[in-house]
Formats: structure tokens, sequence, C-alpha cells
């Protein structure tokens, strides 16, 4: 099942972890049960993308495919806790079939969704109006583009992309004295996302070691013709 469906698998199994965590702290959080839950759990859901990559990953590709020893480091962090799942697997995964800029779009709502239980937890979001979730999505929307830039650009390094993520978050929600730095973070997101347009539009198909299989459901393939490559290119994004 997983092997014929690994992008459907990974979605699920990236909000069903998450959410599994989030949903007693969100119970919690509104006064919808008598009990204290631990806040730690918002933590641990974070890491529902990363483990469902793994999941999916070992049983798509075996455990060939986990031999990078980073895997239990990244876990630890959010930029390489979501990046192993969003743009390490989902990405390449959707890309295969469809161009780098649309796969972007579909990580992005994909990814926005994933957050729903925070705007019931996290201080930030529950002080937004209902309209903020639309600029929260926009903003994941340019992130996503951009994101899926760099993976492009830098051959797939998870390094470039948590790096990225981790200060994106951190310059956009740690609470200080300014807007300024998080207006203007975003100002910037938004300029360089938008700039990746047209590269993304025109990107070619590339996936890693690790999600040549993920997105593929197996078929029986014909010899390829005389003079076919019979590769796929490596990433190009343009600029």
């Amino acid at each position: 099942m997983v092997i014929r469906h690994p992008v459907r698998w990974f979605i699920a199994l990236a909000y069903g972890l998450a959410w599994a965590c989030w949903l007693p702290l969100l119970a919690d959080r509104q006064d919808w049960v008598s009990w204290t839950v631990s806040p730690y759990l918002h933590l641990a859901g974070a890491l529902g993308p990363a483990v469902a990559a793994i999941i999916v990953t070992a049983s798509v590709a075996g455990r060939g495919g986990l031999r990078d020893g980073y895997w239990a480091v990244n876990l630890i962090f959010y930029g390489y806790g979501e990046e192993i799942g969003w743009r390490d697997l989902l990405q390449p995964a959707l890309h295969r079939r469809r161009s780098a800029l649309t796969a972007a779009v579909m990580v992005s709502v994909v990814w926005a969704g994933w957050h729903l239980p925070l705007f019931g937890i996290t201080a930030t979001y529950r002080t937004m109006p209902a309209l903020g979730f639309l600029g929260f999505y926009l903003s994941l929307l340019v992130a996503s583009l951009m994101l899926a830039w760099l993976y492009l650009r830098s051959k797939g390094s998870l390094l470039v992309l948590a790096v990225f993520h981790a200060g994106y978050d951190i310059a956009t929600n740690t609470p200080t004295n300014t807007t300024l730095i998080p207006i203007l973070m975003g100002a910037a997101i938004t300029v360089a996302g938008l700039a990746t347009i047209p590269a993304l539009a025109k990107a070619r198909p590339w996936t890693h070691h690790r999600t040549t299989q993920v997105g593929q459901t197996p078929v029986p393939v014909s010899p390829a013709p005389a003079g076919d490559p019979g590769s796929p290119a490596r990433p190009t994004a343009g600029g």
C-alpha cells in the first residue's frame, strides 16, 4: 500500500502523527477537558513530517534509504524536522509529474493545513483575526516557492533548507518590541518568492537518492529507445 501510494501515505502520516500530539493540547488550551496536557506535545507534533518521511522512505526504499547519519539529529530542530518532509520528500515527489511551481503550491496547501490545530494553541495564532489565516497562507505560499527554488539550486541540500526555514521562523515569529523585523522579512521573502516563479515553472523534474521511488506507482517499463539517455536531469532552477 505505501509503495503504491507513498505521497498519500506521507500526507496522512504527517497529519496523523502531528495532530495526535496537537489535538489533546488544543482541547486543553480551549478548556474542553478537565486535565492538563504537557506543552511538550507542541514540539513533538512538529516532528510529524520528519517521522512520516522516515516511515515512507523506509517502506519504499528499505533500510538503504535511511543510511544518511543525519536523520536522528534532524529530528531535533524545526527546520530539519519539517524540511525532511516538506521539501526533502513531498516537493520532489510531486515534482516528478508536474512543474516545480505547481508542486510548490501543492506543498504550501498541505503545509498550511498541517498548522491548523496551532491556531488554537499558539498565542500569536490565537489572537490572529479570521482573515489572518489568509495572510498566514500567503506567507507560507511565497516561502514554499523560495524553499522549492533553494532545493533545486542547492541540489537538494537539507542544510540550506533547514537554515533558511529556521531563520525565517526566528525572524517572523520571535516576540520583539518592534514589528519592523518581521515586516521586512515578510516583504523580502514575498519579493524573492515571486521572483522564483519563472524559474520554477521551467525547472526539470529531479529527485535525490532517497526519493527516487517516492511519488511513482510501480508499472512495467518498456526499454528506452536507442539514444535515449534514460536518466533524470540534475536540478535546475534558472538564475
